[in-house]
């Protein structure tokens, strides 16, 4: 036995690899000692009661040995019962033989099988409960077969490969709700399981998974350093070979129906560590995989393991157990294994406050087969959409997100809490049921919480509710109210689902309203019918009465088809040759048996007949007894597109497409305009195949290929792509953060459902705890500001490094930096929307000091335009077009006015960075509508509801059309320009922008253009150069000089010579005539040589005179003339920009918005913009004196500072001057209505008001 001990601390160590190692022994002298090894290791969790070695013939080595066993062994618990029943066998027998490894397992157990057959009755009578054969190869681990007496002896494949001693450590006893198949695994530590739900003879299997299973063996560890570091390495390592074997098994036929698989890991080891920190690094490794996990559909995780808390703490056996069963929440539960006192059964005790679903239930209880929830979330993900009733969740995890970020960025205080993790779909292309959604926006908010008090932003710490949500149901009267309900998610019976959600997001802690509607894909593959459009319709209109956002998560097949499925399988047909039908028929037609069943059920017209010796009924009209086969859908269908068209109007409307948008589902994603579409998803009209059959040809290959995002995307239908349904959350509510929490309506302030429900006294009461929320952001929006400023971390302040050059620039870097030198807009802020489309203008949302504003910039440099062939004509081509940059093209200029007015219609105030030499007029760009597209931008300009601020950065140039279309006389009431002093044109060289060739620097009609050089054309042509340059050079000063001298020589001589031959001609031939007319040929000469002079010298200055002339024009065109003019409001400096326009733009926020108090308190009277603006002043000049009063016209932050210090105080001169103007108001209003009342009648009035104040007197 000396030797055994050896042997027994050389094979200890980690892995445990002394099966392998031990099995060497068997043939040799040691063989015993090798046996008892491998008994008292393999059998370490059992009590051992004898052992005793044992010789047979041929000296082959036996062990007898006896145990007890443990308590967490299935079969333990029916202990006393199994020794009640003196049959039952109870023995095991266990055999090892070498093998060179050659056979394949199924030979082999064929082989054992036989074996065990012949000796069955022997085996029986010797009472043999199971035998084992331990295939011994070298170098190999070993290979087990285990056959069992209660299967004849058959073996029991589920074991294969399985040590016997440790196999209840799998837990296979807990997958007895499933058929189980075993499958080949590479490696032996991994044992891998298909399982099929045990389902009632006749019905269909609908649950298929995998379970992964392993043990982990190590010695004890003695330190919480070495346990840390063993689990974490040790579980990272089964983690990834788990994952692995799983990835070989997705070739298994099944697999592809498989869902919610499984893994399940067993820790042999007693580590020393705080669950926290286990906790810890499980989920960090779960989130560092997840998308993986989520592709392998890998959503329950257990993990068990015997913990020690401290040494010489007694151990307790915990579980660790993960799911993730909507693909975006996950659920962490940690249990400890407790005896029950009452029953003696090891059961689940959740650890900690947090109680788990298996608490209080036995360790033997067996896993759930899937439910009805998960079966359709399962529908749902296999065509690449989310569950609908999933979705809302998505929603508060990104609202959790957004306060753990503003609070780390410093625009909240607070502290950051712990939360679960996010999804692990980030990266996948995976769905999502639709009663999932509303989980999928918490879990958003959520998220949005955690980045805002991470990144500062928004004070904190985050609400304990940062999501509220019911979902809206259709009544089924006539009427079809609208109502809101409480129910289990999966219990529709339509498939659309609406909600009403209150978000508590960093923006708008106290809570802010949206309407989400979600296709059910389960339900009929999404289609509309009838009452899915109902509920639509209902739901939409919902927002629009409140006057709150509406997102719609689009994942629909267009308008329902069908057919009448009652008659379907009861008509018959009748041929015109029955012996021969391929002839064809002559009607369909229903027996009279037939038609007692249908004609109650009004599904069929018929027609009575007699034919062929007996009574028909001919079909005429098929009805069907169910609404929504046909030509009803698409009726309904008008009616939830002409309601998203005016919802667009109305409010703010955002949609989501993931999977797919066909038909009618494409239409109403466009009219809600702003677009986020899921890389995998595509939005169409008509499918691939159904166009391949209309061309005859297999034209198209997929849905994508006509409607995914590299074609929605460029053409700007697609607003933003998000790699995952959870993106998509995330940035739809990062729009929603720039949206209003009241929405306007021809600019008057509406309440949302979140004023009207949560007030003090409400229902939700107590729902949201806000008492910790520190007032740092604006949050009384009906007083002060139309859009939710929130504390900016980036310093309003501080200047504008990036200077944009005057070479063509990513005018990006102008709105955000370059990394190193800040840009305009506060850092990380800038979000661009339709990026790939129309390229030469750039626009998206972002934050200025706080502020969310609009944004449209210039692109400087030349883009290529790519236009894709059409796979329809053989002979079309892709085209690739270049643009050149700083003018507007048809797309351009239709891009420019969209995103005007998406951001009017979100009461969004604009920056408009101008850098226009204006539109493309050639002949191409007409054709195409550029006039069209132009004059759109200035409809869309005048509609604004909020400031719009347009700037001319450096450098930059804004002329001819580009001008007109943005000059603020277009909306003064909303629009204002500035510039910046070295605003003007440094381009001198003229572009025909439709085919970007260059030209003669003339103007060009074609292209509707006047630059600096136009100019120079029209106004100062070369006439007037040359006179500029005989004015001002010396040298032609000179020249000019000396040619008039001549000339007046030559007169003066030819005048004399004149003279005298008309006396005498005689004259002219003497000496005095002679010397004049040589005099006259020399001055002739020298005026030649000196005209000779002025043109050379003219043509040496032509050119710098032109520039000189250029120059001239431009100079007309500087900030300074702009401004003396009244073309602009003010010149201010690029470095200085941010820091001023924040405040002018805050201040026009807030002024704007007393303004409208102004108007609303003066009704029924009205009053304009322009006298409510002077009252505001008024007042100002009131409350601040005359000494004061210029600041309402040259200090914003001054204005800011009045306008907010008015409204937090009720007895400020604004709000007791807007009391006093209400009251006026409704004496004004009183009076009208006194003076049309009849004389009797307006004594019954004034009766009633003398009662009236009689009665308050008493009651006071």
């Amino acid at each position: 036995m000396k030797i055994c001990d050896r042997h027994d601390d050389e094979v200890s160590p980690e892995e445990w690899k002394f099966p392998t190692v031990v099995w060497i022994f068997i043939y040799y002298t040691v063989c015993n000692a090798a046996l008892e090894v491998y008994v008292r290791r393999a059998y370490t969790s059992y009590d051992i009661t004898c052992l005793q070695h044992l010789a047979l013939s041929g000296e082959l080595g036996v062990v007898h040995f006896q145990f007890v066993l443990p308590t967490g062994h299935p079969n333990s618990i029916n202990q006393t019962a199994i020794r009640n029943q003196e049959l039952e066998p109870i023995h095991i027998l266990m055999i090892g033989i070498r093998d060179s490894g050659e056979s394949d397992d199924v030979t082999v157990s064929r082989r054992f099988g036989h074996f065990c057959r012949v000796h069955m009755r022997e085996l029986h009578h010797k009472r043999i409960r199971r035998i084992t054969f331990m295939l011994l190869i070298k170098r190999q681990f070993p290979k087990f077969f285990t056959y069992r007496a209660r299967n004849d002896f058959s073996e029991d494949t589920i074991y294969r490969h399985l040590e016997p001693a440790s196999a209840f450590q799998l837990e296979l006893y807990r997958m007895r709700s499933y058929e189980l198949e075993a499958l080949p695994t590479s490696n032996q530590k991994m044992h891998l399981y298909l399982g099929k739900a045990k389902v009632k003879k006749g019905q269909e299997v609908t649950d298929y998974r995998f379970f992964i299973r392993s043990i982990i063996r190590h010695q004890d560890l003695i330190t919480k350093e070495a346990s840390f570091e063993y689990l974490q390495n040790e579980g990272e390592r089964s983690l990834l070979e788990a994952m692995d074997e799983l990835e070989v098994a997705f070739s298994h036929q099944l697999a592809k129906r498989t869902d919610c698989n499984h893994i399940f890991l067993n820790f042999g080891p007693t580590v020393i560590m705080d669950i926290a920190k286990i906790e810890e690094s499980v989920l960090g490794m779960v989130m560092r995989y997840g998308p993986r996990l989520w592709k392998l559909r890998v959503l329950q995780a257990e993990i068990r393991f015997t913990l020690r808390t401290g040494p010489g703490v007694p151990t307790k056996n915990v579980r660790l157990c993960l799911s993730n069963g909507s693909g975006y929440s996950l659920d962490v539960y940690t249990y400890e294994e407790v005896v029950d006192p009452r029953t003696g059964v090891i059961i689940f005790q959740s650890f900690g406050p947090k109680q788990g679903p298996m608490h209080g239930l036995p360790i033997s209880t067996p896993y759930v087969t899937k439910d009805y929830l998960q079966q359709k979330r399962f529908l749902a993900t296999s065509q690449g959409t989310t569950y609908v009733y999933d979705i809302p969740d998505m929603f508060r995890q990104v609202v959790e997100g957004q306060w753990r970020e503003s609070i780390e960025e410093g625009a909240v205080d607070g502290e950051i809490l712990p939360l679960p993790p996010l999804c692990i779909q980030a990266t996948s292309q995976g769905t999502t049921y639709v009663y999932d959604i509303p989980d999928m926006f918490r879990q958003v908010v959520e998220g949005q919480w955690r980045e805002s008090i991470e990144e500062g932003a928004v004070d904190g710490p985050m609400p304990d509710t940062v999501m509220v949500s019911l979902e809206l149901v259709v009544e089924t009267d006539g009427e079809r109210r609208i109502m809101e309900v409480t129910r289990l998610p999966g219990q529709n019976t339509v498939g659309m689902v609406a909600w009403r959600m209150t978000l508590y997001t960093p923006e708008v802690p106290s809570g802010r309203d949206v309407v989400l509607i979600a296709n059910d894909l389960t339900h009929y593959m999404g289609s509309f019918g009838p009452q899915e459009d109902w509920v639509y319709y209902r739901a939409s209109e919902y927002a629009r009465e409140h006057k709150i956002p509406r997102l719609y998560v689009s994942v629909n097949s267009g308008a329902r088809i069908g057919v009448a499925e009652e008659v379907k399988s009861e008509f018959k047909v009748a041929w015109l040759d029955s012996e021969r039908p391929e002839r064809g028929f002559k009607y369909l037609y229903l027996s009279p048996e037939a038609y007692s069943r249908l004609g109650a059920l009004n599904s069929v017209k018929t027609e009575l007949i007699d034919d062929e010796g007996e009574s028909r009924y001919k079909i005429t009209d098929i009805i069907g007894k169910e609404d929504g086969l046909g030509v009803e859908c698409l009726r309904d269908a008008g009616l939830i597109a002409g309601e998203t068209a005016q919802a667009y109007e109305d409010i703010v409307t955002i949609s989501i497409v993931t999977c797919r948008a066909i038909g009618i589902g494409s239409y109403v994603v466009r009219l809600g305009h702003r677009v986020i579409q899921v890389d995998s998803s595509y939005i169409i009209l008509t499918g691939y195949m159904a166009l391949n059959k209309v061309l005859g040809r297999s034209v198209y290959a997929s849905n994508n290929q006509l409607g995914g995002v590299q074609i929605m995307h460029n053409n700007g239908v697609t607003h933003a792509v998000a790699p995952s349904d959870l993106e998509a959350v995330r940035t739809a509510l990062r729009w929603l953060a720039y949206v209003p929490k009241y929405m306007l309506m021809n600019g008057k302030r509406h309440l949302s459902a979140a004023s009207l429900y949560y007030t003090p006294h409400s229902r939700w009461e107590g729902v949201v705890k806000f008492n910790r929320i520190k007032g740092n952001i604006i949050a009384d929006y009906d007083k002060l500001s139309m859009v939710p400023i929130i504390r900016s971390v980036d310093p309003i302040d501080r200047p504008v490094e990036w200077v944009p050059p005057r070479a063509a620039h990513d005018p990006r870097l102008m709105l955000t930096g370059d990394g190193i030198r800040a840009g305009f807009l506060d850092n990380g802020s800038f979000d661009e929307i339709m990026k790939p489309w129309a390229q030469t203008v750039v626009t998206g949302r972002g934050r200025l000091g706080g502020i969310p504003v609009g944004i449209i910039a210039v692109e400087t440099r030349t883009v290529e335009l790519t236009l894709p062939a059409d796979p329809a004509n053989y002979d079309s081509e892709a085209k690739t077009v270049q643009q050149a940059g700083q003018v507007w093209f048809p797309d351009s200029a239709y891009k420019t006015s969209q995103a005007i007015n998406d951001f009017s219609r979100e009461n969004l105030p604009i920056i408009i960075f101008a850098n226009w030499r204006g539109f493309s007029g050639g002949q191409k760009d007409m054709y195409e509508q550029i006039l069209k597209f132009g004059a759109e931008i200035v409809r869309a300009l005048r509609g604004a509801t909020a400031p719009v601020l347009v700037y001319i950065p450096p450098g930059a140039e804004l002329r001819g059309g580009a001008w007109a279309v943005v000059d603020p006389s277009v909306n003064n009431l909303r629009m204002e320009m500035y510039a910046d002093n070295e605003a003007r044109s440094v381009e001198h060289v003229y572009v025909c922008y439709s085919c970007t060739q260059k030209l003669l620097p003339v103007v060009s009609a074609a292209c509707w253009m006047l630059e600096a050089e136009g100019i120079v054309e029209v106004k100062f042509k070369q006439r007037d150069i040359l006179k500029t340059m005989n004015r001002l050079d010396s040298n032609l000063l000179r020249l000019n000089s000396r040619v008039s001298e001549i000339k007046e020589q030559i007169k003066e001589i030819s005048k004399n010579l004149d003279r005298r031959g008309s006396i005498d001609d005689v004259l002219i031939k003497t000496e005095t005539g002679k010397q004049a007319e040589a005099k006259i040929h020399e001055l002739e000469a020298e005026l030649g040589t000196a005209e000779k002079s002025i043109k050379a010298r003219e043509k040496e200055l032509s050119p710098i005179y032109h520039e000189i002339a250029v120059q001239f024009a431009e100079l007309h065109d500087t900030a300074e003339r702009m401004l003396e003019k009244g073309c602009i409001f003010d010149i201010i400096p690029w470095r200085e920009s941010r820091q001023l326009l924040h405040w002018r733009l805050r201040r026009l926020l807030l002024q704007n918005e007393q303004e409208r108090r102004v108007q609303a308190a003066t009704r029924p009277a009205r009053m304009d913009q322009r006298a409510a603006a002077a009252t505001l002043r008024r007042w100002f000049t009131e409350d601040r004196g005359e000494t004061q009063s210029h600041q309402w016209e040259n200090d914003n932050q001054a204005v800011c500072s009045w306008l907010e210090n008015q409204v937090k105080d009720n007895e400020s001169v604004l709000e007791r001057n807007l009391r006093a103007i209400t009251e006026d108001a409704a004496l004004q209003a009183c009076n009208e209505l006194v003076r049309k009342l009849s004389p009797s009648q307006r004594a019954e009035f004034i009766r009633k008001i003398t009662a009236l104040d009689m009665e308050t007197e008493y009651n006071n």
